[in-house]
């Protein structure tokens, strides 16, 4: 408000300034026809009743004509005023200086010659004069013109000056909401972030602290810091707590299924191992041989099962080599030989680059097992199981092919999904079975394993299986 009074003072200040220029100009005027009329009265008394005392007060005046002449012709910047404040000089100017030279005249002792002088200084006192109030009409009509323009300015000066408050106004009000939201705007953003973070059940952002000038804004932030990050320190150890009791757990469960695997691997391979059936078969096979053929047979049969049955109780619970299982696989082989005769046909194929492979033992037999018994052992010609194993690109590929009865493919698409379960062992009773391998295998290898089933296209089954390659040296 302060600075719409001090511009309209200003406006105002400069009204009157212009409105007081036209005053002092009609001032000027009215004492400019006061002295030429004394400078006239001076002259006639002088020439006419040759008063020469009244001289000294006739140059006063004359120089007071002229002075204030001068005054009146710079008062103005109106171009027709000036035009005709220029004439009123000059007109003074003339007519002084013949009534000047009429005096001198006459005070000189030339009265003759000072009288026609006297008449053209007349002669231009009424000219000046008949001037003088052509010039007052025109200076009369600016001040009337003037007053008018002033009073209009000044209307519309306060009406400016009324719109000057009003946007004032407008400005304050948009200038106070904007203070106001700079100010609550930071405290109503805190206050969502700490509603969010009461609510939350995970980290809690900090907030950073930008320059906003209010010292209690800065204070609620800083505490709220303080919080977010005790009770980020609170959220990160029960997360470690929670983390390392998962993997307590985990571990505990993978003991758990390791020493349960190595109880019915253990349990398995000694009925296996034991089984009289197996063991009865095989004594006929081998007295029947000797009877047949003499001690040559015999002793290579007694030779591969002394060799069968020392792998399985010696090696059953340590860690071997590829190599080993070959000699075991190839001992099962030589003893299902003599059982099925020429109606099975063996091949295996290891690459001596597997040799040095380290996993757990009774892997590869008992999938050699499982072809034989629940493949082709119902077969009185042509039965074939195939072994190979492999090295590509640091893993070792493990396939058991056989081209027995083969399984249906909705009962291999179940088999596939029961690998890992303990379920599996029902389909294949009398074995370790597949799943028991394939656990033990992921257990060994921390789950680095893949593994399928497969149909043989021309009938039969395919167990593929890839393990890292991992020996002695890591």
């Amino acid at each position: 408000m302060s600075i719409s009074s001090i511009i309209i003072f200003g406006l105002n200040g400069f009204i009157f300034f212009k409105y007081d220029q036209i005053i002092d100009q009609y001032g000027l005027f009215n004492d400019y026809l006061v002295a030429i009329n004394e400078v006239g009265q001076e002259m006639e008394s002088i020439i006419r009743q040759e008063n020469f005392d009244r001289k000294n007060l006739f140059f006063f005046n004359r120089d007071k004509l002229l002075s204030n002449a001068r005054r009146l012709r710079s008062s103005t910047e109106d171009l027709n005023l000036g035009r005709r404040y220029t004439d009123l000089y000059f007109l003074a100017q003339s007519y002084t200086n013949e009534a000047t030279s009429a005096i001198r005249l006459m005070i000189d002792g030339y009265p003759s010659a000072a009288i026609p002088v006297y008449e053209q200084a007349r002669h231009l006192f009424y000219l000046t004069n008949q001037h003088y109030y052509r010039t007052y009409e025109t200076l009369a009509l600016n001040v009337n013109q003037g007053r008018q323009q002033a009073a209009r300015f000044r209307f519309q000066l306060n009406a400016a000056g009324l719109s000057i408050i009003v946007v004032l106004i407008v400005i304050s009000m948009y200038l106070a909401a904007a203070l106001s939201g700079w100010i609550t705007s930071p405290i109503k953003s805190l206050t969502t972030i700490v509603s969010n973070a009461a609510i939350s059940n995970h980290e809690i952002d900090t907030i950073v602290i930008e320059e906003h000038n209010i010292d209690e804004y800065d204070n609620l932030t800083t505490a709220y810091n303080i919080f977010a990050t005790r009770i980020n320190e609170y959220f990160l150890d029960m997360k470690r707590n929670a983390d390392l009791e998962r993997k307590l757990h985990d571990e505990e469960t993978r003991n758990l299924k390791i020493t349960n695997l190595l109880k019915v691997s253990e349990l398995k391979a000694l009925q296996s191992r034991i089984n009289p059936h197996f063991m009865f078969n095989s004594i006929n096979m081998i007295k029947n041989v000797a009877f047949i053929e003499g001690a040559g047979q015999a002793t290579e049969l007694l030779e591969s099962f002394g060799s069968f049955l020392r792998y399985n109780y010696d090696k059953f619970d340590k860690v071997v080599t590829i190599k080993d299982e070959y000699q075991n696989v190839v001992d099962y082989f030589a003893i299902q030989k003599i059982r099925m005769g020429d109606r099975l046909i063996f091949e295996i194929d290891f690459d001596q680059s597997t040799f040095a492979a380290l996993l757990p033992c009774l892997i590869i037999q008992p999938l050699v097992e499982n072809a034989i018994d629940h493949g082709v052992s119902s077969y009185i010609s042509d039965a074939f199981v195939r072994v190979e194993a492999k090295v590509v690109e640091k893993r070792v590929f493990l396939t058991v092919e056989d081209n027995g009865v083969g399984i249906e493919k909705k009962r291999l698409t179940r088999l596939n999904s029961l690998i890992l379960t303990d379920n599996l062992e029902n389909e294949f009773e009398g074995s370790i079975g597949i799943s028991n391998v394939i656990s033990r295998l992921s257990i060994f290898f921390n789950g680095d394993l893949h593994y399928k089933l497969e149909a043989r296209e021309r009938g039969g089954t395919i167990i593929r299986i890839d393990i890292p390659y991992k020996n002695d040296n890591g």
